[in-house]
């Protein structure tokens, strides 16, 4: 039988107390069991960690009040489920304010009792989980994780050590890629706020119609589509850090809203009355001229002070050459575990090639270079042609991502009808340049009629004024 869990019962009574025992072993159950709250005590500093405690209220010397103590304090992942024969209230409040999962009246039920403590066990096994996750993710973002011994590397260090447990607010400044999302969650991961949420906001991906909700919330029926009420970003760090990816393309309007909330620690959801408050560390980065646009107007110069009490500055990889094969290292080990490679390195021709290289993308466009050639490699190591036909794809893509960026702000700008057009004339000019206006020719590698095209072409004034649009050309 597949095992439901392990359970500790302190029962004083004998007979009670054999019978939780024989009842939980037969539904799977890992059992042991206490004649009292003393011996519970001891058992508990002794054994490895229990899921759930079952435990009798009233009992000599050390009552189930003291053992519900003695186990929050040892482990609060551990679930403790008080029965007792005495109805008192007060009892049952004091023992939920202490962290008890549920308290049960005897007589009670068996099939209760054990779904009570199936539930329980579903609490302590994700408690146990989300711990261990936070660890992990700790582990991962701590301030060892982040490769370099560069003089510039180093300074930012120091500065974060120094600043790691502050309430202050941090402004992270640096070119794209080079690493400062990295920095602000290894600030939270090992500063004093570690346990508690790391939320993101990234200022330039949120539509500004949805951003105000997406901070401060919104009450159900403040908008259309607002079918419930929702906390937003800011409630859900509660305790934690908020980081503000690019903060620099805050709208206006949300930067007003957001002073006042740094200023008086207090949210109000869209459609709300009531201020919440919120207990929140501000981590801020952003890749432009900040400075240049709050002399520009375009950014508020409050707002500016209150998240550039603290000031990281990352250097550009250009800044930091000595860095570039302990990168390039770090990133060929990480590659090559998940590709289940056994790469061991680079060419020494391959590295020299890497250290000239001018990285105008930082450590990311290192990073991407080299996942790209671990990919690519059939040897033990990278080799120079190996690392060319990486860079090769990569300019190739970034060619396409590069055009398809341009069209997304000529979208934006004029309107996706006017882009259309603009696109649809430039296309024809091409065409009838490249075919000497033979307008049968031109439909044909087209793909339309003859008649499509003239209407096309009469569209965009590109042809002459005696022409007669509904006259077909053979």
């Amino acid at each position: 039988m597949e095992t439901s869990g392990s359970i500790l019962i302190v029962e004083d009574h004998k007979s009670m107390r054999e019978t939780l025992e024989i009842f939980f072993r037969r539904n799977g159950w890992v059992v042991e069991a206490c004649s009292g709250g003393l011996e519970a005590k001891r058992r508990l500093q002794a054994e490895p960690p229990y899921e759930i405690i079952v435990t009798d209220l009233v009992m000599p010397e050390v009552d189930g009040i003291e053992v519900l103590r003695e186990v929050k304090k040892l482990d609060a992942t551990m679930q403790v489920v008080v029965i007792t024969a005495y109805a008192r209230t007060e009892d049952a409040v004091k023992a939920m304010k202490l962290g008890a999962y549920d308290y049960i009246q005897k007589p009670f039920s068996m099939e209760e009792l054990l779904q009570t403590a199936e539930n329980a066990v579903e609490k302590c096994r994700l408690l146990r989980e989300n711990i261990s996750l936070r660890q992990t993710v700790s582990g991962k973002y701590q301030f060892s994780t982040i490769v370099g011994r560069s003089e510039a590397i180093r300074h930012v260090l120091e500065t974060c050590m120094k600043v790691k447990d502050l309430p202050s607010s941090v402004l992270i400044t640096g070119e794209s890629g080079t690493g400062k999302e990295l920095v602000a969650r290894a600030l939270h991961y090992s500063g004093s706020r570690a346990a508690r949420p790391f939320v993101v906001v990234d200022c330039g991906a949120i539509p500004e119609t949805l951003m105000e909700s997406e901070l401060f919330g919104h009450e159900k029926g403040s908008f259309t589509g607002a079918t419930a009420s929702r906390e937003g970003l800011l409630r859900a760090a509660d305790g934690g850090t908020v980081f503000f990816d690019e903060v620099g393309e805050l709208p206006a309007g949300l930067q007003v809203k957001l002073l006042r909330v740094l200023q008086e620690r207090l949210v109000k959801p869209v459609g709300g009355v009531e201020e919440r408050p919120v207990n929140i560390k501000v981590i801020s980065a952003t890749s432009r001229a900040i400075e240049h646009e709050v002399e520009q107007g375009t950014f508020r110069k409050e707002l500016y002070y209150r998240l550039n009490v603290l000031r990281i500055d990352m250097p550009p990889l250009r800044r930091r050459l000595e860095d570039i094969p302990l990168l390039a290292e770090h990133f060929v080990r990480r590659f090559d575990a998940e590709f289940g490679k056994t790469i061991t390195g680079f060419a020494e021709e391959a590295m020299a090639f890497l250290v000239r290289s001018p990285f105008p993308g930082n450590v990311r466009e290192l990073s991407n270079i080299v996942e790209r050639a671990v990919a690519l490699e059939t040897g033990e190591r990278i080799t120079l042609e190996t690392l060319k036909e990486g860079l090769e794809m990569g300019r190739m893509m970034g060619d396409e991502s590069k055009k398809l960026g341009d069209a997304v702000k000529d979208v934006e700008k004029y309107g996706l009808d006017a882009f259309i057009g603009m696109t649809e004339e430039k296309l024809l000019r091409k065409f009838m340049e490249t075919h000497s206006g033979d307008r049968s020719q031109i439909a044909r590698a087209l793909g339309i009629t003859v008649r499509s095209l003239r209407y096309r072409l009469s569209k965009y004034g590109l042809v002459s004024q005696d022409e007669e649009p509904h006259k077909e050309e053979s």
